[in-house]
């Protein structure tokens, strides 16, 4: 057991000469080019610069559930026993992520609202912004998606997605394998290839 390589501590500085060295030996060069690449494809790959959003998502105020868009203040003093009563042009029908309509800053919950003919009765008042999904909650312009050397998921294509109006930019393929197993270096391997020692 005192053989193992794992026992003893290699200074990381060493460490980082020893498999730069062998990675050179292999022909694996530092970098590989960066490109663009479709988000379609991006999954897998890594990042060569940082993403940054180009807009906001939800890029406006959006409905969180399905109800009715109000102005809270319309609601104010309504409960079980004073029901606030609402006719159709003082409120709009949402559903969830439509935009908010104009001059509406509240979600009723659909299961809140009853409706007499076309009259829509509250029994509860509601705050400003219940039920709405402001601009940018999920990501704002200018925020930093994913940093530089980040190997990209399907969440974070998605992210992107969301965020970014074109190809993410500069994205470069993993670089090839070189790793230490068993104080061992083992060659570079590209995908599709088989590896060994």
């Amino acid at each position: 057991m005192t053989g193992s390589p794992f026992l003893r501590d290699v200074p990381a500085a060493h460490a980082l000469d020893a498999w730069r060295a062998a990675r050179e030996a292999d022909g694996c060069p530092a970098r590989l080019p960066a490109g663009r690449v479709p988000l379609a494809r991006a999954t897998g790959r890594v990042t060569a610069e940082p993403v940054w959003a180009s807009r906001s998502s939800p890029p406006f105020d959006a409905a969180g559930m399905d109800g009715i868009a109000v102005r809270a203040a319309d609601t104010l003093g309504a409960s079980e026993t004073t029901p606030v009563h609402l006719e159709p042009g003082s409120y709009d029908v949402v559903d969830t992520g439509d935009p908010m309509p104009d001059g509406r800053d509240a979600v009723v919950m659909r299961e809140h609202v009853h409706y007499a003919g076309r009259t829509a009765e509250l029994r509860a008042a509601v705050p400003p912004y219940q039920h709405v999904r402001s601009i940018g909650e999920d990501v704002s312009t200018a925020e930093l998606l994913l940093p530089e050397g980040h190997r990209l998921r399907a969440v974070d294509v998605a992210a992107a997605a969301a965020a970014i109006s074109e190809l993410v930019s500069r994205i470069s393929p993993g670089p090839p394998s070189s790793w230490s197993a068993g104080g061992r270096w083992w060659r570079c391997c590209r995908p599709g290839t088989r590896c060994g020692p």
